[in-house]
């Protein structure tokens, strides 16, 4: 089973990633965005604790997940049960991944806005015993200095990119890779499940350590 994370910046092309999402075997995980930039909103202007904004985020990506299984036409999932918390090599329907209840009980967070949705799709693959963990997104991939890695070790990535600031850390606590990629193009989005070329892959698990 792969674990695939929908970024926010992808809706205005849900319809496009998720026709393709929905013929693999992928546990789909949603990102926050329009709706936690409303939390980021109500967090500066209102002045709620950290930890309220937290939580609320968390809440906004069930409501993207709940517009990406509608979309899809997909059943949602709000807990890592017998039918996802298996071997990868156990078959899985696509399905949408609600993270708020399971996460108001299996929070391993310090709340903040270093932690976003990369993060906690990178905890709920390793939780599910992800074969594969992507993130689909709006860019190619990480860029340096003007040009498209392949590749790069976690521990390299020292400044702000597409990925939140914990997601590296987390990766290399893992012993996890990611793979980075442009969910704009569904070809690519293809090529990333059947053969794991494209974008940057993040190599958090270093066989040398």
């Amino acid at each position: 089973m792969y674990v695939v994370k929908v970024g926010g910046s992808l809706i205005n092309h849900a319809e496009s990633v998720m026709s393709v999402l929905k013929e693999y075997e992928v546990l789909i995980v949603p990102g926050g965005g329009i709706f936690a930039d409303t939390v980021r909103d109500v967090h500066s202007r209102y002045h709620i604790s950290q930890k309220a904004a937290h939580i609320m985020a968390i809440a906004a990506m069930d409501q993207y997940g709940h517009l990406l299984a509608d979309i899809a036409k997909l059943p949602t999932l709000d807990s890592l049960n017998s039918n996802t918390h298996t071997p990868a090599s156990t078959p899985a329907v696509p399905v949408v991944f609600l993270p708020y209840k399971y996460l108001l009980k299996n929070d391993p967070f310090k709340p903040s806005w270093d932690i976003t949705s990369d993060t906690i799709s990178c905890h709920i693959a390793k939780e599910s015993r992800a074969e594969k963990f992507v993130i689909l997104t709006d860019v190619k991939g990480i860029i340096k200095n003007g040009k498209l890695l392949k590749e790069i070790d976690a521990k390299e990535i020292k400044d702000r990119t597409c990925v939140d600031r914990e997601l590296p850390g987390y990766l290399r606590k893992y012993r996890m890779n990611c793979m980075i990629t442009d969910g704009r193009s569904p070809k690519k989005i293809k090529e990333t499940l059947e053969k794991g070329l494209c974008g940057t892959l993040i190599i958090g698990k270093n066989t040398e350590e």
